[in-house]
């Protein structure tokens, strides 16, 4: 009886438009950029990367999408921090070291205005997921 009910929850949220998104974001890659997705609570959703450098980098997809939250994973070593305009070294990071960074993936709202990522030296591509 508990198996039919949950399994029946699951069947109307799926009829009413409810989409599930992915736990992971190394998952995002199989959605076509710019490909904007239907979701309960958001009009759109879009996948895109950001390539991180030393100056503080926008993180915003190249098609101008305003969006309202935003989703980035970094599937590597390399720390990228995140914060405002004026992002610093000093600013929380996310990387697969967790010595360096406590987690690989932040989400934030991005009402305000975009989030900002920099790296200490070179450059460093994340995967991100906007919805508005």
């Amino acid at each position: 009886m508990r198996r039919t009910f949950i399994l029946g929850a699951f069947a109307v949220a799926l009829l009413i438009g409810v989409a599930l998104v992915p736990a992971r974001a190394s998952s995002i890659p199989s959605l076509v950029a710019a490909q904007q997705v239907p979701a309960s609570g958001f009009q759109n959703f879009e996948a895109f990367s950001v390539t991180c450098a030393t100056t503080a980098t926008a993180i915003a997809p190249s098609s101008g999408m305003n969006f309202q939250s935003v989703y980035c994973e970094n599937n590597s070593a390399t720390s990228v921090f995140v914060g405002g305009s004026g992002v610093t070294t000093s600013a929380p990071c996310i990387s697969t070291t967790s010595a360096t960074c406590l987690r690989s993936s932040l989400s934030a709202d991005a009402a305000r205005g975009a989030p900002y990522c920099l790296v200490a030296s070179g450059t460093q591509a994340i995967k991100c997921l906007g919805g508005s």
